[in-house]
Protein backbone atom coordinates (compact mmCIF):
# COMPACT_ATOMS: atom_id res chain seq x y z
CA UNK A 1 0.00 0.00 0.00
CA UNK A 2 1.40 3.38 -1.01
CA UNK A 3 0.66 6.21 1.36
CA UNK A 4 0.83 9.82 0.32
CA UNK A 5 1.61 12.93 2.24
CA UNK A 6 -1.16 13.53 4.73
CA UNK A 7 -0.83 17.14 5.82
CA UNK A 8 -3.00 18.18 8.75
CA UNK A 9 -3.38 21.66 10.20
CA UNK A 10 -4.95 23.00 13.35
CA UNK A 11 -6.34 26.48 13.94
CA UNK A 12 -4.88 28.52 16.81
CA UNK A 13 -5.37 31.74 18.77
CA UNK A 14 -2.24 33.89 18.98
CA UNK A 15 -1.79 36.81 21.38
CA UNK A 16 0.47 39.72 20.48
CA UNK A 17 3.29 40.48 22.90
CA UNK A 18 3.96 43.87 24.53
CA UNK A 19 5.64 45.12 21.35
CA UNK A 20 2.46 44.17 19.40
CA UNK A 21 4.29 41.35 17.58
CA UNK A 22 3.95 37.56 17.58
CA UNK A 23 5.24 34.64 15.58
CA UNK A 24 4.43 30.99 15.04
CA UNK A 25 6.40 27.98 13.89
CA UNK A 26 5.47 24.71 12.26
CA UNK A 27 4.78 22.97 15.58
CA UNK A 28 2.02 25.49 16.36
CA UNK A 29 0.09 24.62 13.18
CA UNK A 30 1.04 21.02 12.31
CA UNK A 31 -1.49 18.47 13.55
CA UNK A 32 0.55 15.27 13.13
CA UNK A 33 1.15 15.31 9.38
CA UNK A 34 2.47 11.98 8.04
CA UNK A 35 4.07 10.42 4.98
CA UNK A 36 5.19 6.94 3.89
CA UNK A 37 8.63 8.44 3.22
CA UNK A 38 10.27 10.57 5.83
CA UNK A 39 9.23 14.19 5.92
CA UNK A 40 12.09 16.35 4.68
CA UNK A 41 10.87 19.89 5.35
CA UNK A 42 7.93 21.70 6.87
CA UNK A 43 7.26 25.42 6.67
CA UNK A 44 4.46 27.81 7.54
CA UNK A 45 3.72 31.15 5.89
CA UNK A 46 3.07 33.77 7.01
CA UNK A 47 4.64 33.16 10.38
CA UNK A 48 4.92 36.66 11.86
CA UNK A 49 2.02 38.87 12.89
CA UNK A 50 1.53 42.39 14.15
CA UNK A 51 -1.13 44.84 15.15
CA UNK A 52 -2.18 45.09 11.49
CA UNK A 53 -3.08 41.39 11.48
CA UNK A 54 -5.67 41.41 14.29
CA UNK A 55 -8.45 38.93 13.59
CA UNK A 56 -8.45 35.75 11.53
CA UNK A 57 -5.52 35.12 9.17
CA UNK A 58 -4.99 32.18 6.82
CA UNK A 59 -1.60 30.50 6.99
CA UNK A 60 -0.29 27.75 4.73
CA UNK A 61 1.59 24.74 6.09
CA UNK A 62 3.77 23.16 3.38
CA UNK A 63 5.22 19.68 3.88
CA UNK A 64 7.78 18.10 1.54
CA UNK A 65 9.05 14.51 1.74
CA UNK A 66 12.37 13.01 0.59
CA UNK A 67 10.81 12.07 -2.76
CA UNK A 68 10.20 15.83 -3.23
CA UNK A 69 6.44 15.42 -3.05
CA UNK A 70 4.78 18.46 -1.48
CA UNK A 71 1.38 19.08 -0.03
CA UNK A 72 -0.25 21.90 1.90
CA UNK A 73 -3.08 22.69 4.25
CA UNK A 74 -4.55 25.96 5.47
CA UNK A 75 -5.00 26.91 9.11
CA UNK A 76 -6.57 29.96 10.72
CA UNK A 77 -4.48 32.02 13.13
CA UNK A 78 -6.77 34.30 15.14
CA UNK A 79 -4.52 37.17 16.26
CA UNK A 80 -5.62 38.97 19.42
CA UNK A 81 -4.35 41.66 21.73
CA UNK A 82 -3.24 40.47 25.15
CA UNK A 83 -5.39 42.41 27.63
CA UNK A 84 -2.90 41.83 30.50
CA UNK A 85 -5.71 41.77 33.04
CA UNK A 86 -7.28 45.00 31.81
CA UNK A 87 -10.98 45.20 31.03
CA UNK A 88 -10.46 47.20 27.82
CA UNK A 89 -7.60 47.99 25.44
CA UNK A 90 -7.90 50.84 22.92
CA UNK A 91 -5.82 50.85 19.76
CA UNK A 92 -4.21 52.38 17.86
CA UNK A 93 -3.37 55.15 20.27
CA UNK A 94 -2.55 57.74 19.05
CA UNK A 95 -4.77 57.62 15.97
CA UNK A 96 -5.97 59.77 13.11
CA UNK A 97 -9.41 58.28 12.74
CA UNK A 98 -10.63 54.93 14.04
CA UNK A 99 -10.17 53.59 17.59
CA UNK A 100 -10.87 49.89 18.21
CA UNK A 101 -11.62 48.50 21.65
CA UNK A 102 -10.75 44.95 22.69
CA UNK A 103 -12.65 43.46 25.60
CA UNK A 104 -13.47 40.02 26.91
CA UNK A 105 -17.14 41.02 26.81
CA UNK A 106 -19.31 42.80 24.25
CA UNK A 107 -19.23 46.59 24.35
CA UNK A 108 -22.58 48.21 25.19
CA UNK A 109 -21.68 51.87 24.99
CA UNK A 110 -18.74 54.17 24.29
CA UNK A 111 -18.98 57.84 25.20
CA UNK A 112 -16.42 60.29 23.81
CA UNK A 113 -15.57 63.27 26.02
CA UNK A 114 -13.41 66.33 25.34
CA UNK A 115 -10.47 67.10 27.63
CA UNK A 116 -12.83 69.58 29.37
CA UNK A 117 -15.30 66.80 30.20
CA UNK A 118 -17.93 67.68 27.60
CA UNK A 119 -19.78 64.70 26.13
CA UNK A 120 -19.19 64.94 22.37
CA UNK A 121 -21.01 61.83 21.14
CA UNK A 122 -21.92 58.25 22.00
CA UNK A 123 -21.67 54.93 20.15
CA UNK A 124 -23.77 51.91 21.13
CA UNK A 125 -23.15 48.19 20.52
CA UNK A 126 -19.94 48.72 18.56
CA UNK A 127 -16.26 48.08 19.24
CA UNK A 128 -15.00 50.90 17.04
CA UNK A 129 -15.23 54.67 17.33
CA UNK A 130 -14.55 57.05 14.44
CA UNK A 131 -12.95 60.25 15.71
CA UNK A 132 -11.72 61.47 12.31
CA UNK A 133 -14.09 64.44 12.44
CA UNK A 134 -12.61 65.70 15.75
CA UNK A 135 -9.75 68.18 16.04
CA UNK A 136 -6.32 66.94 17.06
CA UNK A 137 -6.03 66.64 20.83
CA UNK A 138 -6.71 64.52 23.89
CA UNK A 139 -10.07 62.76 24.33
CA UNK A 140 -11.51 60.38 26.87
CA UNK A 141 -13.51 57.26 26.07
CA UNK A 142 -15.92 56.07 28.75
CA UNK A 143 -16.51 52.40 27.90
CA UNK A 144 -19.28 50.18 29.26
CA UNK A 145 -19.51 46.44 28.53
CA UNK A 146 -22.52 44.12 28.59
CA UNK A 147 -21.92 43.32 32.28
CA UNK A 148 -21.86 46.97 33.31
CA UNK A 149 -18.08 47.08 33.75
CA UNK A 150 -16.84 50.60 33.03
CA UNK A 151 -13.51 52.21 32.39
CA UNK A 152 -12.29 55.53 31.03
CA UNK A 153 -9.39 55.54 28.57
CA UNK A 154 -7.37 58.52 27.33
CA UNK A 155 -6.77 58.65 23.58
CA UNK A 156 -4.73 61.03 21.46
CA UNK A 157 -6.03 62.22 18.08
CA UNK A 158 -3.24 63.42 15.79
Amino acid sequence: MILKLDVKCRDIILFLDDSQQASIDVSDIDNMSTDNCKIKTMSVFPNTFSFDDLGENEVVLTVTDYANNSSTCIAIVDVKINLHGENFVCYPNPTKDLISIESLNSISKIQVFSNLGTLLFEVKDDEKVDISHLSNGVYFLHIVDENGTTETKKVLKN
